[in-house]
């Protein structure tokens, strides 16, 4: 398995309430990838 780029796990605690905001939001612009999805919101 070559590298990987991303070798740090970040964890972080949502409600049920954020995460179906999240998920929502992600049908709307049509992402896949969650984590891809929040590094882009975070970035």
């Amino acid at each position: 398995m070559p590298k990987r780029e991303r070798n740090l796990r970040l964890h972080i605690m949502v409600t049920h309430e954020e995460l179906a905001a999240i998920r929502e939001r992600m049908v709307e612009v049509n992402s896949q990838n969650q984590s891809a999805f929040i590094r882009k919101l975070a970035l």
